[in-house]
């Protein structure tokens, strides 16, 4: 009887708390959908959790309107309910949808044309649709995305319909403008740089003007390029107006004046005393100056060489260099193998005494025009005239006048500027020649047809292309760090030939540390060459780095064999290949390169400067 009762009271709970849940959880009886003027009602509740014959739940409202916004086609939604009955409710979704969409209107743009913003907002939302809040997000990403491929920074100030022309969707842009350009010394005092400089390498910024953070990132890495500082620290902080920016650049200068007193290797490895003065920004100008004077072991005199140069006479790129020069110049000496060798039967010795000026120039976007002159007085010294029936039979003489006009043409998309890791570099050179020979001797004895006055022409293609081979920061950024260490790939390939009736040392010349490693300096020459390097290159630390390269070419069709060096009449390319390291100094980049020939010879080699 006890257990009877126990189970009718629970009986009686379980269906008075059904009867509270009903009450409070009636059953949707019906879904309208009001407002609604260009879609169907079943688009509108497709993405409700609330269904005909379930449960309506009023805390659930909220989520449920959600879901219904984010098919991004309505401008407002409101979901009510009113009694339907006993335990019953009709379910009612009052809907805004947003406008159609006929045309757009773009505003604020002036570095990206109309019509490229217009043809993104057309793929994204077409024309005669509902506006999408989707798409909208979406046209802002690819807008956005646009600009910053071209190296702007923008902000998005609106996508939406427009407020006051029907059926227009409009599309405001902030482009950036450049603040204030600050240069600001890491150590006390003042810049030893003067500010007209930084501005002519920078491309003379003006406060208002559009900031394109590649384009003054290529400042930044000309300016680093100069060698003229030890670190730039470029930051870019907003201005005093919206959309504006300022950028300071916190940089450390280092002495750029040497003098040198002493003992040294020359380019072509040989042992030079010499004196030198050399100033790459003398008295903070920009200019560069140089005097040179200098003695080699192997003799032939003393040479002397004077340079003065402004790689920044207005926006950057534009620049001359200058050099006088009475120079001894020692032919097929000096390989690296006997730095103290004299003239042992397979060299000799010129002077040449002349001018050499170049003039470059902007002619657009990345475009450089080049003109020089170069004019010279050959005269041969240390002949040895005693080998009787072979007169200086292992050496060449054609003494005389020369003069060359240089005519120059390149692409330059390298970055960055110093010690580049990607983009790529294309020259033509032109250089029509004019000789004046009075004297020849050695074994181009019976050549007389060089004598007197000739014309030739020389041409010089080359290619250069860089992969970067790690992570690079973004580079469209002013503030990225300016000396990454990025492993990459080099690529350069060079094709050179000459028309006309040339000197034997104005042919095209191939072999030694600066062109075919792993064979002697100048041991191939001709009319013709031809010339592929790769190098990979990885960086072990800021200043340090190894290198493993492979060199592929030769020269052929020129004068026959001199110093016992056989030459070719047709294309004999060469292969070698090897290892180097290479540092950067204050005096400058230094490669030392271990090279092995296809022939199964090998060589040292040690280069100063700049190699590609």
């Amino acid at each position: 009887m006890m257990r009877w009762k126990r189970s009718a009271a629970l009986g009686a709970a379980l269906t008075m708390i059904m009867c509270a849940w009903a009450q409070s959880n009636p059953t949707i009886r019906e879904i309208k959908v009001e407002g609604n003027v260009r879609l169907a009602a079943a688009d509108v509740i497709g993405p409700m959790r609330l269904k005909v014959g379930g449960p309506f739940n009023a805390a659930e409202v909220a989520s449920e309107e959600d879901l219904i916004l984010a098919l991004g086609v309505f401008r407002e939604v409101a979901i009510t309910s009113q009694p339907a009955g006993e335990g019953q409710v009709d379910v009612i979704v009052n809907i805004v949808e947003n406008p159609l969409v006929k045309e757009f209107r773009v505003i604020g743009n002036t570095e990206v044309s109309t019509d490229e913003i217009t043809a993104i907002a057309t793929e994204v939302q077409p024309l005669g649709q509902l506006y999408n809040l989707r798409n909208g997000r979406a046209i802002a990403d690819r807008v956005t995305a646009l600009y910053e491929a071209r190296g702007y920074r923008i902000q998005i100030e609106q996508v939406g319909p427009d407020r006051d022309v029907e059926e227009t969707l409009t599309i405001s842009v902030l482009e950036p403008k450049l603040g204030e350009v600050r240069i600001v010394n890491e150590a006390p005092g003042n810049l030893r740089t003067r500010q007209s400089v930084f501005e002519r390498i920078l491309g003379r910024p003006e406060r208002g003007s559009a900031l394109n953070e590649r384009e003054f990132r290529k400042g930044i890495e000309d300016l680093f390029a100069t060698r003229w500082f030890d670190n730039i620290v470029p930051r870019l902080d907003n201005g005093s107006v919206p959309g504006e920016y300022d950028v300071t650049l916190i940089v450390k200068e280092r002495p750029t004046g040497l003098f040198n007193a002493g003992v040294a290797l020359d380019p072509q490895s040989r042992l030079v005393g010499q004196v030198s003065y050399s100033d790459t920004n003398f008295r903070g100008s920009g200019q560069n100056v140089g005097l040179v004077l200098s003695q080699a072991t192997v003799g032939g005199g003393a040479s002397v060489d004077l340079a003065w140069g402004n790689e920044y006479l207005s926006r950057r790129g534009a620049g001359i260099n200058a050099n006088v020069y009475s120079r001894v110049v020692y032919n097929f000496t000096g390989s690296g193998s006997n730095p103290f060798g004299g003239n042992s039967g397979q060299g000799f010795d010129e002077r040449r005494t002349g001018l050499d000026l170049i003039y470059t120039t902007p002619m657009g976007k990345d475009l450089l025009a080049q003109v020089g002159l170069n004019a010279e007085n050959i005269r041969s010294l240390n002949l040895d005239t005693t080998n009787t029936g072979n007169q200086d039979a292992r050496s060449v003489q054609q003494d005389g006048d020369l003069i060359i006009l240089k005519l120059g043409a390149s692409m330059d998309q390298r970055f960055p500027r110093l010690d580049p890791y990607e983009g790529r570099l294309a020259s033509i050179t032109l250089e029509p020649g004019f000789s004046n020979i009075t004297k020849i001797a050695g074994q181009v004895t019976g050549l007389e047809d060089i004598l007197g006055r000739n014309s030739f022409i020389r041409t010089q293609l080359e290619y250069r292309q860089y992969w970067p081979m790690g992570r690079i920061a973004n580079q469209n950024r002013i503030d990225a760090p300016v000396d990454q260490m990025v492993p990459s790939i080099a690529l350069r390939s060079r094709y050179g030939f000459i028309s006309g009736r040339v000197p034997f040392f104005e042919q095209l010349f191939i072999g030694g540390s600066s062109s075919l490693r792993g064979y002697e300096n100048q041991q191939f020459w001709g009319s013709r060459s031809f010339l592929t390097t790769v190098e990979y290159r990885r960086p072990l630390q800021r200043n340090f780095s190894l290198v493993g390269f492979a060199d592929y070419g030769g020269a052929w069709g020129g004068y026959g064999e001199v110093t016992g060096f056989p030459q070719f009449s047709t294309a004999n390319l060469k292969l070698a290949y090897g290892l180097g390291l290479a540092f950067t100094t204050p005096l400058g980049p230094i490669r030392l390169d271990y090279a092995i020939n296809q022939d199964g010879g090998s060589r040292v080699h040690f280069n100063i400067g700049t190699g590609f």
